[in-house]
């Protein structure tokens, strides 16, 4: 039975070929001390640093927002809280959650719908330190991005030995400071399915065991249900590990329930404690918005980004003028998160044409995308699709390229833009603006 989890051939492809090339088809190594201006120990020090540089703005903008702007009252959840100012709107359901543990009410909001791994990990960290559930769940998304940066060092590294002067940090930077990236340091889920989503994309680049990339993914499935987006590009290296059509469709049929097993796990926990195997996507309905006429009419929307137009329209229910306050108004990610949303995925896009990206960095980073505006770009009017498009990490090297490609001082005068977008992001949302 093992063997059906090891490579049956060794073949050259396009994207990782097993005589060193990488990408498509330039000198290099997946071996971690070879290629690069930096060995293992260092790339790893660049991530750290490009982590607390970065956080360091995000921390700014916090400790600005909770001392000059004032707090918008609100009638998002609030569970117990004590002026948890990091874990405002989600992370009050994170903390919720690690502190009591799961309910769900078939026709009101329920904490289902929030996915298990970042607020057990949360419990853990507050049972082990005695620290409050919140100020744990702060601790753990910390954590997990000062790892994720330090772990897309190491992997930028590998993947792209032959990538433009600068290339690396560029891309660094970017993922530190894209102003959606605030929520990476917040009591928010988004720091923990990163780390997963790197691991993975590490795990094909160095031709790790097909049972141990599925398990990762398991993991990112565990996280958020996006991280079933994950599996295509576990079946394309799946069919790149095997000799056979045979092989790869029994390969594939032990593979993907492998890598569900996350999900699987939470949809088990459910079935026994609320008799509802699929709870949390039931409660999705109770979080909508609105609700299309048929489904139907739900692609014809979609297809025409009738989602788009609409969030633009004054007189429409979903525009988005209706949310947000006068001083907030330049902040406002509900308008901007079409712009995010698209950006991302003309990136992939680029990235893949370009040949930046490998066929599996842009499947992953395709999916990534358009499953939430499939699942409720429609329902809730593309709200956080900012935030889900700064989780998608094949866009970050596209960015890096990008940046190494323009003068610098360009590349200086949008990061500086950018970075005080991060900075007022996370000021706002700390004093429950509704930005998001």
């Amino acid at each position: 039975m093992s063997d059906v989890f090891a490579p049956e051939c060794e073949a050259p492809h396009e994207d990782f070929a097993v005589d060193g090339t990488v990408g498509n088809g330039s000198p290099g190594s997946t071996r971690a001390d070879d290629g690069g201006a930096f060995g293992l120990g260092d790339s790893i020090v660049l991530g750290l640093l490009y982590f607390w540089l970065t956080s360091s703005i995000v921390a700014m903008g916090v400790a600005l927002g909770v001392g000059y702007l004032p707090e918008v009252p609100t009638g998002a959840h609030k569970f117990d809280y004590d002026g948890d100012f990091y874990a405002n709107w989600d992370g009050q359901w994170y903390k919720d959650i690690a502190r009591h543990g799961y309910f769900y009410k078939e026709h009101d909001y329920s904490s289902v719908a929030f996915f298990p791994a970042f607020p057990l990990a949360g419990r853990l960290v507050a049972r082990i330190t005695g620290l409050r559930e919140e100020a744990a769940l702060l601790v753990v998304a910390n954590v997990f991005l000062a790892a994720a940066f330090a772990l897309f060092s190491v992997y930028l590294r590998e993947r792209f030995p032959d990538a433009p002067k600068d290339f690396r940090g560029y891309a660094l930077l970017a993922m530190g400071i894209l102003p959606t990236t605030f929520f990476f340091r917040m009591a928010y889920s988004e720091s923990t399915f990163l780390i997963c989503q790197i691991l993975a994309l590490l795990g094909i680049a160095r031709r790790w065991p097909l049972a141990v990339v599925a398990l990762v993914i398991g993991l990112g499935t565990a996280t958020r249900p996006v991280g079933v987006a994950l599996i295509p590009a576990l079946l394309l290296y799946t069919k790149d590990q095997s000799a056979t059509r045979g092989g790869y469709v029994l390969k594939s049929a032990m593979l993907v329930p492998l890598a569900c097993w996350g999900v699987a796990a939470y949809m088990i926990y459910q079935a026994v404690a609320f008799g509802d195997p699929i709870a949390f996507a039931r409660t999705q309905a109770n979080w909508a918005a609105r609700t299309a006429p048929s489904l139907g009419a739900k692609v014809v929307a979609l297809a025409t980004l009738e989602p788009f137009w609409t969030l633009y329209t004054p007189s429409a229910p979903g525009y988005w003028g209706k949310h947000t306050g006068p001083l907030d108004f330049p902040f406002s990610l509900r308008a901007a998160d079409p712009f995010f949303f698209l950006g991302a995925l003309g990136l992939i896009f680029l990235g893949f044409v370009k040949k930046w990206l490998s066929k599996y960095e842009a499947v992953s980073g395709a999916c990534l995308l358009l499953i939430p505006y499939w699942t409720h770009g429609y329902e809730q009017h593309l709200t956080s699709m900012g935030r889900f498009a700064a989780a998608v990490v094949p866009v970050y090297p596209v960015l890096g390229r990008i940046a190494a490609a323009i003068p610098a001082p360009l590349v200086a005068a949008l990061a500086a833009m950018s970075g005080f977008l991060l900075g007022a992001e996370a000021a706002f949302f700390v004093r429950w603006h509704t930005i998001i």
